[in-house]
């Protein structure tokens, strides 16, 4: 293959996963789900906290060190994500779209290609979503590898954007 092949397999690739995440599917093509198990975190800018409290979703106290608010949302993330005008169910590992922005993809050589992070923050990121795990539950979201789905479609691509030109400057 020639480089230029292997750049756009790259951006491909990139595309891909970004489907991907769309979708809401992992690399083993499980629906993603944020998690329901209840947590506790300072107040932030949660602005309707008065009448969330009213009607049970959370508790609030005060830390006794500091004198901050906390709360305690009984609902989990997805509950969180529901109270501050987020999609619970969708819009998956998008909270800035920083880490997703600073996906791209290159050709190392004819033979390589990559999909790197250029921002070291996306990167770590990356590695606490999809290899360590995230939160105290240590949740992994699997969704920087392709599902075999998008594997077999990117391979008959790849296998398409081969020509007569490149295959006689492969040959010579």
């Amino acid at each position: 293959m020639t480089k230029d092949i292997m750049q756009r397999i790259a951006l491909r690739t990139v595309e891909l996963l970004n489907d991907q995440l769309r979708q809401g599917i992992d690399s083993d093509g499980k629906r993603y789900s944020y998690s329901t198990k209840p947590f506790v975190r300072p107040l932030g800018r949660l602005r309707n906290y008065k009448q969330l409290a009213k009607r049970g979703e959370i508790s609030l106290f005060t830390a006794k060190r500091s004198g901050n608010l906390w709360i305690y949302v009984k609902g989990g993330y997805r509950a969180y994500r529901a109270m501050t005008g987020r999609d619970p169910d969708g819009d998956f590992l998008t909270y800035s779209g920083r880490m997703l922005q600073a996906m791209g993809g290159r050709a190392l050589n004819d033979k390589n290609a990559q999909v790197f992070l250029a921002d070291p923050q996306a990167a770590r990121q990356v590695f606490w979503l999809n290899f360590s795990g995230a939160g105290k539950s240590r949740k992994v979201w699997k969704f920087f590898n392709l599902t075999k789905e998008n594997e077999e479609k990117l391979a008959k691509e790849a296998a398409g954007m081969i020509t007569t030109e490149s295959l006689n400057n492969i040959i010579s």
